[in-house]
């Protein structure tokens, strides 16, 4: 082996070189390493046998904590280990037997909680199903409320909407019998308009305010519930029931604290707060849809009646039409006549004229010739009265008539 290296003088560029045998340099290299070797081997072996005097010192207390392990995890907590050696093993047992005794305090304690838990929750359970119950039967009346309302806004025509809301009245509140009475106002009287389950003919002709139990209703506009139901009270028929009904419900049905009817119903089941609460604001809706209904009715009368005026002032409009087409033929053929008789007028005007004209004329002719014919008719007059008087001489009656009759016509 050559190992060199530079000398290090200044001004010369000169190196050192060593040279050395490599066997020299291996040999304490060889003995280092045998002697490493056996120091491990001596080492191993100590290992070995300390871990073996270990395992054979620990393992009998490794096994009892771990079977007390597997009943404490199986949930025997009363288990307790004992602690025969100090240092870990002793102190692994008594953490053991310490964490035994603290779950079962533990499981003691969750056991208690959870009784109460229990409690709790069975007491909440029940409350939310009171809630449930309580949301389900408002619920149900909502949808109820909602399907009157409903049938309220589709129907109009009064008779057709009672009869469609005695039904689903019945049926909402399990009614076997029910009536709807509507009040007149100018009679004061309920009449029968529809029925569920009743015969109308075993309906009458209705109540008046303070008569019966639907009239006294009526009259104090207040619901009256009997329990004890007379034997003459309307019957429930079916095929599989025959009997008397156990409740009687009289509800007014109100409008503006305006009474418009009452409803009346009956089952073999008692009526609750909830369903009388149901009731109370199903006839406040009834009210209003029966109002409507009647205002309705009301406008068809009065659109009727408009109907019946608007022909009529129609046809009268063209009788006056037609007089005033006849008027005016009339006026324009008295314009006519008025006209010809204007020219009648002034042709007598002037046939007026002439006839005066003429009259004058013949005035002032017959005045000249009556003095011009005065004179002979005085000497024929008075020859005529000689001879009728017979001064002449003698003569006959025909003759002194005939002298007589011709004096007259001189005078005239």
């Amino acid at each position: 082996s050559i190992a060199y290296a530079p000398a290090g003088i200044e001004g010369l560029d000169w190196f050192i070189e060593a040279k050395k045998d490599l066997n020299e340099i291996r040999t304490p290299l060889n003995r280092l390493r045998d002697q490493s070797l056996l120091i491990g081997l001596f080492v191993a072996i100590g290992v070995v046998l300390a871990n073996f005097l270990f395992a054979v010192g620990i393992i009998k207390p490794l096994r009892r904590i771990r079977e007390a392990a597997h009943k404490i995890a199986s949930g025997d907590f009363g288990i307790r280990l004992p602690v025969e050696t100090k240092g870990e093993i002793g102190w692994l047992s008594e953490s053991v037997n310490n964490m035994a005794v603290s779950l079962k305090k533990s499981r003691e304690e969750i056991e208690k909680y959870s009784h109460s838990l229990e409690e709790k929750v069975e007491v909440r359970t029940e409350e939310l199903n009171n809630k449930n119950q309580a949301l389900g039967e408002s619920n149900y009346i909502q949808r109820a409320h909602n399907e009157i309302v409903a049938a309220l806004n589709t129907e109009i025509e009064i008779e057709s909407l009672l009869k469609n809301i005695i039904s689903k009245i019945a049926r909402h509140t399990d009614s076997q019998l029910g009536v709807i009475y509507l009040y007149e106002d100018e009679a004061e009287n309920l009449r029968p308009v529809s029925s569920y389950a009743i015969d109308r003919g075993l309906l009458g002709e209705g109540f008046a305010l303070g008569h019966g139990l639907p009239g006294q209703a009526g009259q104090e506009k207040r619901a009256i519930l009997v329990t004890e139901v007379p034997d003459n009270y309307f019957r429930i028929s079916s095929g599989g029931i025959e009997g008397m009904p156990r409740n009687v419900l009289c509800m007014p049905i109100t409008f503006k604290d305006q009474l418009m009817g009452v409803l009346e119903l009956a089952g073999i089941h008692d009526y609750s707060e909830k369903a009388i609460q149901f009731l109370d604001v199903a006839g406040h809706q009834l009210g209003i849809g029966i109002n409507n209904a009647l205002i309705h009715l009301r406008l068809e009368d009065m659109a009727g009646d408009l109907k019946e005026k608007n022909e009529f002032l129609a046809a009268q409009n063209e009788e006056l039409q037609a007089q005033g087409e006849e008027l005016r033929a009339q006026a324009e053929e008295l314009q006519v006549q008025a006209e010809e008789l204007m020219s009648q007028k002034n042709a007598l005007e002037e046939k007026t004229e002439q006839v005066k004209v003429s009259d004058r004329l013949k005035s002032e002719f017959v005045s000249n010739m009556s003095h011009e014919f005065r004179t002979p008719l005085n000497v024929l007059l008075g020859l005529t009265n000689l001879m009728a008087e017979g001064n002449t001489g003698a003569i006959n009656e025909k003759q002194k008539e005939y002298l007589e009759s011709r004096v007259r016509w001189i005078y005239l």
